[in-house]
């Protein structure tokens, strides 16, 4: 087994721990052989997950749980590895370019920056960069801007649309907040600090739900009363996609 095939592994054995924690182990409810003879859900979730498209619960729960891949799987079962092993396979196999892009990204997740590929409009995929054309934002007169300021929260703790400043600062967030931001240039590292301070000090209730959603992306639990709610956006699959050849038994696509 190659270490890129053993990263992806502890991902989907990480995933699947946390619903065995639930009771509910998501690969005892797929039929793999019907699943990866549907194509239109496998895009479906590859879109989700490495470029950042519509997902659905379990697509969503899978990208929120990325960042424990450290962690073993407890009490999995050799039939739940083995329909692993098939979907990896399957991947590394059909879909080259995508297992390339989905090894980078947890790669970076793994080094502590949970940072996707981006995205460009016509829909090429680039590889992660430093964004030194981003230093030209003048951030004094950024944080005068109320509207500008609102979009950017609903943007990074609410999960709402982005602007371009959102889509820079979104994944560098938890960076900002552990430490020294790797994907920042030297100029960013100075401005990053003046937007979280600025977002803490006049949207203090919303500065600490991020708080919560962003080191909760690295297990790090943080001591309160009541969990961190978070609007996230959930796409269910259609319908008749999750269905196909008998795959759906539950209310669930996988």
């Amino acid at each position: 087994m190659n270490t890129s095939t053993g990263i992806i592994i502890m991902a989907l054995l990480s995933i699947l721990a946390f619903h065995q924690a639930l009771g509910d182990t998501m690969l005892d409810r797929i039929n793999v052989e019907n699943y990866l003879r549907n194509p239109k859900l496998i895009e479906y979730h590859i879109r989700c997950l490495v470029y950042d498209g519509p997902c659905d619960k379990i697509g969503n729960e899978i990208k929120r749980l990325l960042p424990l891949v450290g962690k073993q799987c407890r009490g999995c079962t050799e039939e739940q590895k083995v329909k692993l092993g098939k979907i990896i396979n399957h991947i590394q196999r059909n879909y080259p370019q995508v297992w390339q892009e989905m090894v980078t990204k947890i790669r970076i997740i793994t080094n502590g920056y949970p940072i996707s590929p981006s995205n460009s409009s016509n829909a090429l995929r680039h590889g992660i960069r430093l964004q030194p054309e981003l230093d030209k934002i003048d951030i004094e007169a950024y944080l005068k801007n109320t509207k500008a300021l609102k979009i950017q929260v609903q943007c990074l703790i609410f999960d709402g649309p982005c602007d371009w400043v959102g889509r820079w600062l979104k994944p560098r967030a938890a960076a900002a907040l552990l430490g020294e931001c790797l994907l920042c240039t030297e100029h960013q590292k100075i401005q990053l600090p003046k937007i979280m301070s600025f977002i803490q000090v006049n949207f203090p209730e919303e500065f600490k739900l991020g708080i919560k959603k962003y080191l909760f992306q690295f297990g790090i639990a943080i001591p309160s009363d009541e969990p961190a709610t978070t609007t996230t956006t959930t796409t269910e699959a259609p319908t008749e996609i999750a269905t196909a050849n008998g795959l759906e038994t539950t209310q669930s696509p996988v």
